[in-house]
């Protein structure tokens, strides 16, 4: 099973208060790194140590000067350095901002690098991982907790039970005859299905 790595580099100076809602819900394996002008005042030291405490993963904050788009030239030059010496395949970038073009940034960075490369857009990391959920799933509770992120408590734990009656029938309908087994073989093509659904990934 693959596993996945969501970096996110957040413009700081958009979206303030709102960009890194959902960053308790990432793990220590992401990242996510905040760029911001000097005079926005929203990321105090103490507002910096709050997000600490909330959250597992690395956190970084960089301040540069107060210049127009300075936050989105630092993002741009930041993130193609990470790319160029990034070997993992499996990292997913995700470039925060309201700003429309940072989808120039990132369409950008997949002709300089490759079209394989992963990145992306959106408008705060709760939004991220609700479109792209499905990269940090590797079990079936990680995957209705993921689900009832993207969809909702009520919904999202119906559309887990869905996704486990369909597997749970195609296992039996495969294994019609034969002595049934576990169903943990099974558990995970639908934890690769609902990947694939994200990342089109490849048997």
């Amino acid at each position: 099973m693959i596993k996945y790595k969501l970096i996110y580099y957040v413009d700081g100076d958009n979206n303030t208060g709102q960009s890194l809602k959902g960053i308790e819900n990432l793990s220590a394996d992401d990242e996510v790194h905040v760029f911001y002008g000097s005079k926005t005042k929203y990321y105090s030291e103490e507002r910096k140590a709050e997000l600490h405490s909330k959250s597992r993963c690395k956190l970084t904050f960089e301040q540069v000067e107060s210049r127009p788009d300075a936050a989105d030239f630092a993002i741009a030059v930041e993130i193609s350095a990470r790319i160029s010496e990034d070997n993992n395949n499996n990292s997913l970038y995700i470039l925060i901002s309201l700003d429309q073009h940072f989808d120039t940034i990132a369409e950008q960075l997949k002709r300089v690098f490759s079209s394989k490369v992963n990145v992306f857009r959106d408008v705060s990391i709760e939004a991220g991982l609700a479109k792209y959920f499905a990269v940090k799933v590797d079990s079936v509770p990680s995957l209705e907790r993921f689900l009832c992120i993207k969809f909702g408590e009520e919904l999202g734990r119906q559309v887990k039970n869905n996704m486990e009656d369909i597997f749970f029938m195609e296992h039996r309908r495969k294994n019609s005859g034969k002595k049934v087994g576990p169903i943990h073989r099974t558990q995970s093509k639908m934890i690769s299905y609902a990947r694939k659904l994200i990342l089109n990934e490849k048997e």
